[in-house]
């Protein structure tokens, strides 16, 4: 024990504090033991995040059940919150350690969340949209219904036979989170839009931006924005163009009898005259157009039409015939033009240079022949190129004739000479055809002057 003793006095310095804190922590402890009253209280966790310590867990539905009256008077909206999410763990704790009641509503603000009792439109089995009352969603299928029922114009009687809904649908009563119940237009739009569907289209001979938007009833800048690497101007036939089709989430068929008068064409019977030009017409009798009313059966499907066949036809007035007499004479024009790269006495213009529909330019003359027709060098020049070009002309030849004056001899089915041949005037280059954007066999004939391409037929007649 001695020797303890001097071990402790030797070590004192280090060993007391060890002793004196020893006491003070055994004094804490029975002090608390038998001073200091513990609670029993519970830890409340929202998806396992601890929010507050309670003593009773009563107050949390205390709390709950007005922030509910609250919420509803905001919103006029009855809600359920998602108390599944609320935990509760037994506990002991003293009761400086007690969440406040301000601290607990506001943990509970921030940490629980809550659904609206609503009304929702159920299609095949899932809940599509949500409105405030049943209300709302009864209108909003009848408004549907209603979009697409067609109006008669004048002189026109739409009768209708049936409208109905494609899908499976129910309305329901239903919680969501407030977000996502939903104004009556902004439903509607929802309804109509549905989901983007990809859908792509080969450009077919003679169309363009603006028909395929029509086509489709898209809006062409719409269009434009799906084919960032297609310039519109440049489309050719073959071209997959990218739709951007709405997907509506339920699909509206009406049937009905469409009656309505129709203009009927005067028949018309041409004479050929020889003795007048092409482009000259007389009126010997000029007839008149007639008169009758259709019935016809059409059923739409969103607005677009499924099916229509003409049931009954009234004629109200007979047509009389009409009498013209044509002339079958090439014009001045047309000579000018095929002598110039054409076999003699062949060969007409159905196209002339100048500004087209969407303010597209036709960059030179067109000249209708027959597939395989001989196409000459217009001059003598030097083959610049010989070969299929991508943006519409098919196969093109072009000729550098020197002084910045270039011919284009387009959609061509053969090529007869090669890039960097020199030809004389008169000799074949090519044979006539219908490759490239082209709406029949011709020649497509141009003229540019420092890269610049001009009317050809004042080109032509200064020469």
């Amino acid at each position: 024990m001695k020797r303890y003793i001097t071990f402790i006095q030797n070590n004192k310095t280090i060993i007391l504090p060890f002793i004196y804190l020893s006491i003070l922590i055994l004094g804490v402890f029975v002090f608390n033991l038998f001073v200091v009253d513990y609670i029993e209280g519970f830890k409340v966790y929202v998806d396992k995040k601890e929010i507050a310590l309670v003593k009773d867990y009563e107050v949390i539905h205390s709390i709950l059940a007005s922030l509910e009256q609250e919420i509803e008077s905001q919103h006029d909206l009855d809600i359920v919150f998602d108390e599944y999410l609320l935990k509760y763990q037994k506990t002991e704790s003293t009761l400086d350690n007690f969440t406040s009641l301000t601290r607990l509503e506001q943990s509970l603000k921030e940490n629980v969340t809550y659904k609206c009792k609503c009304w929702t439109l159920v299609i095949a089995g899932k809940e599509a949209v949500y409105l405030k009352e049943k209300e709302n969603v009864e209108k909003l299928i009848k408004d549907l219904r209603n979009y697409y029922i067609p109006v008669a114009g004048n002189n026109e009687k739409i009768d209708i036979r049936d409208v109905k809904i494609s899908e499976t649908f129910t309305v329901e009563p239903a919680h969501t989170y407030y977000p996502e119940i939903l104004s009556d237009e902004d439903a509607f739009t929802f309804l109509l839009e549905g989901t983007k569907e990809k859908v792509t289209y080969k450009v077919q001979s003679g169309d363009n931006f603006y028909s395929i938007a029509r086509d489709f009833r898209l809006d062409p800048s719409t269009l434009t924005d799906a084919n960032p690497a297609i310039n519109p101007r440049q489309i050719k036939v073959g071209d997959t163009i990218n739709l951007s089709m709405s997907k509506p989430l339920l699909n509206v068929e009406i049937s009905y009898q469409h009656v309505y008068e129709e203009i009927i064409p005067a028949p018309i019977i041409v004479k050929r005259d020889n003795t007048m030009l092409r482009t000259q017409t007389v009126v010997e009798e000029p007839g008149e157009s007639g008169n009758k009313r259709v019935f016809a059966e059409i059923v739409l499907n969103n607005g677009f039409i499924k099916t229509r066949r003409v049931s009954m036809e009234e004629i109200l007035k007979i047509p009389k015939l009409r009498i013209l007499k044509q002339g079958t004479q090439r014009t001045p024009d047309d000579i000018l033009v095929s002598s110039a790269f054409l076999p003699p006495g062949i060969g007409i213009i159905t196209s002339r240079y100048g500004v087209r529909r969407w303010n597209k330019v036709h960059t030179g003359i067109d000249v209708a022949v027959g597939t395989g027709t001989t196409v000459m060098a217009y001059r003598a020049g030097t083959i610049k190129y010989a070969g299929w070009n991508p943006w519409g002309y098919g196969n093109l030849v072009i000729i550098d004739h020197g002084n910045g004056i270039e011919t284009y001899y387009a959609h061509n089915s053969v090529i007869k000479v090669e890039v960097g041949q020199s030809v004389s005037k008169g000799q074949v280059i090519a044979l006539s055809g219908n490759t490239g954007i082209s709406t029949g066999p011709h020649v497509h004939f141009e003229v540019r002057v420092n890269g610049q391409h001009i009317n050809p037929l004042p080109f032509l007649r200064g020469q």
